[in-house]
């Protein structure tokens, strides 16, 4: 027997507690606001994506989800490295990947509840903008790292041998060998 909208209410309020809007409104409040402001086929993919969350285990949805993003978040990724490179700074489209598909997973797993006013679609890409703002701000801090501990190309110089010195020397360490045998075989 499937529970109405108005039946599942009584089961989220407290006793004595009334409800300031139905669950029914909340959701059509929810999807007025994305219809407003996105296109169809956005509109579309975030309810399939909200369906996928509701309708799986975590790992499953998580899965499920990552496969309908997989265009938009690939788009993200072009963006920030793009953003980041005209900025001087050295990140790249992987840097960003990365921190996304994490992004996703800890959203989708931990953080996310159907009862928010936003849409988990909205969620993920609220942090994974946050995520890489903040990869940027820490490139940006980090950028002058490298020549503090960079070593100068005179000290890496006297560590390594010389190739052509190195085997010049072995050469006449074994032609020195080869004579010194001689010599001790010829008293024989």
């Amino acid at each position: 027997m499937a529970l109405r909208i108005e039946d599942l209410e009584q089961y989220l309020l407290l006793d004595g507690e009334e409800a300031v809007e139905t669950v029914h409104e909340f959701w059509e409040r929810k999807t007025r606001r994305i219809e407003r402001s996105k296109t169809k086929v956005t509109v579309d993919l975030i309810k399939a994506v909200e369906r996928a969350y509701d309708d799986e285990y975590e790992d499953a949805a998580c899965d499920k989800i990552c496969r309908m993003l997989q265009s938009r978040v690939q788009s993200r990724v072009k963006h920030w490295s793009m953003k980041a490179r005209n900025g001087g700074i050295r990140l790249y489209p992987d840097d960003f990947e990365e921190v996304f598909w994490e992004v996703i997973r800890v959203t989708v797993i931990e953080d996310y509840t159907s009862s928010s006013d936003f849409w988990l679609y909205e969620h993920i890409f609220k942090k994974i903008n946050s995520r890489a703002l903040d990869l940027v701000r820490w490139a940006k801090r980090q950028k002058r790292v490298h020549e503090l501990t960079a070593v100068s190309l005179d000290e890496i110089a006297d560590t390594v041998p010389d190739p052509r010195t190195s085997r010049m020397e072995a050469d006449v360490a074994n032609r020195d060998l080869v004579m010194q045998m001689l010599i001790e075989s010829s008293f024989d």
